[in-house]
């Protein structure tokens, strides 16, 4: 009979921590299925196109991904109060991830008019660097929309309204896709736009699924439930208090995505060719990887709740389950980048695009083969830094990136292309080295334990 409970209640752990995750996985992966839904329409378009849209996409990231980080960490707030049963207390944190999101949309902004000048610096080739500019300046003027829709993504999966979240994201892909391809071939009666019109479908994608969300708002029960209508009075005090945990996840955003950008930029450096096939190696791994960050995100979600409630052996629990999905998801996707290659590579080289060049597909199939590798490793990293970040341990996580980013990662590659002028699979090979590094460092923290003497819960509200 304890058998059969016990078996119960693993069995309810682990649908628990799937049934959290998926809407997440659709949440954080739709982005990635844009741009790789994009960036395969562009690959049919021209070489030129898809070598620039990627350094262009992941710099306007670098920079949103800081006020991302912020405004996503108000999910981990609610979560801690809705483990300590605090519920009643949740509505001011909602209008404050909102003034945060405005605002780092409002911050963004300058950046697309300094665009040409920003690419002109990174010394791609000038056709290339137009392309990013252009693609760059678009983005830039539509920030508040992902930043916005990545708050309310966090905000309502962690008070449990995840239906919203996938009507929100399927919407999105829809409307990208059909966008995408009239704007970047002109068809449908749409102008050729090429990157332009990628750039456009994608701020249009994410446009229709904030306001899937504000329609949500306004008619469903979360505004009555939490009692928005009279939360929404700016408190410097709990301001100060998101701002002190959601500063360092916002940097770690920051360095994660800045890590991809300057990498790109260095491999840029040493050909057209190599750039290209790094950036099909990124775009296959943001799509077929992206489940894992949504498993992290509900793993950050679990674990804040378990830590609002003081239940550290239930953190130990949701942690070992989520390093069994994990590792089994990966250990899957590992095996095809490095026994089935080609079967990624090919929606790249169909249509009118120039990516059959074999050179790029040689590069292509051996960067895939360090992926394989590497991605076990990111997989468990992913695991332990998110159940730290929803116990609060934010810092860490941040320093522990600013030190794997700058001294790990970019300068070792930076000296390797540019003193010893060595190719694009030694780049990969340190890329390699450092998702190894900081996977080892973030469970040492985990197994020390600290974690248990961090909370988010307190009075100010």
């Amino acid at each position: 009979m304890g058998e059969s409970s016990s078996s119960k209640t693993w069995a309810k752990g682990y649908l628990r921590l799937l049934g959290t995750a998926i809407p997440l996985i659709l949440g954080t992966g739709y982005l990635a299925i844009l741009e790789f839904i994009d960036r395969v329409m562009l690959s049919w378009y021209s070489k030129d196109a898809v070598a620039a849209v990627t350094p262009a996409s992941v710099s306007s990231l670098a920079l949103i991904s800081f006020f991302m980080g912020i405004s996503v960490y108000v999910g981990t707030f609610v979560a801690q109060y809705l483990g300590a049963g605090l519920k009643g207390k949740i509505g001011p944190f909602f209008w404050h991830g909102v003034y945060l999101s405005v605002l780092g949309g409002v911050l963004v902004l300058p950046f697309a008019l300094l665009s040409p000048s920003i690419f002109a610096v990174i010394g791609h080739a000038p056709q290339i660097q137009a392309l990013e500019a252009e693609y760059f300046h678009i983005i830039c003027l539509g920030a508040v929309f992902p930043i916005m829709n990545a708050f309310l993504m966090s905000f309502f999966s962690s008070i449990g309204r995840l239906g919203v979240v996938v009507v929100s994201i399927l919407a999105a892909v829809v409307v990208n896709i059909t966008l995408g391809y009239a704007l970047i071939f002109g068809k449908l009666g749409a102008p050729e736009m090429g990157v332009a019109g990628s750039a456009i479908s994608t701020v249009c994608a994410s446009t229709v699924s904030l306001a899937i969300y504000a329609v949500y708002l306004l008619l469903g029960t979360v505004k009555k439930e939490y009692d928005l209508a009279r939360s929404a009075r700016l408190d410097l005090r709990l301001l100060a208090s998101i701002l002190r945990y959601g500063v360092p996840n916002g940097i770690q955003f920051f360095l994660d995505v800045i890590g991809f950008t300057v990498f790109l930029l260095i491999v840029g450096r040493i050909g057209v060719n190599e750039l290209a096939a790094s950036n099909i190696v990124l775009n296959i791994n943001n799509i077929a990887f992206m489940p894992m960050f949504g498993i992290g995100m509900a793993i950050s979600i679990l674990v804040a709740e378990r830590i609002g409630a003081r239940d550290h052996a239930g953190v130990k629990v949701i942690v070992n389950q989520g390093l069994v999905i994990g590792l089994a998801y990966v250990g899957t996707i590992a095996a095809i980048y490095f026994f089935g290659p080609g079967v990624l590579i090919q929606p790249f080289t169909l249509g009118h695009g120039v990516i059959q060049d074999p050179s790029v597909l040689d590069h292509t199939k051996s960067i895939l083969a360090l992926v394989a590798l590497y991605s076990l490793f990111d997989a468990v990293g992913i695991v332990v830094s998110n159940a730290i970040k929803g116990a609060g341990d934010t810092r860490f996580v941040m320093v522990t990136n600013l030190i794997g980013t700058v001294f790990v990662l970019i300068m070792p590659t930076f000296i390797l292309v540019e003193v010893f002028e060595v190719g694009v699979f030694s780049a990969w090979v340190v890329f390699t080295a450092t998702v190894i590094v900081m996977c080892a460092v973030f469970c040492l923290r985990y197994l020390s334990g600290r974690w248990k003497t961090v909370t988010l819960v307190n009075r100010l509200v």
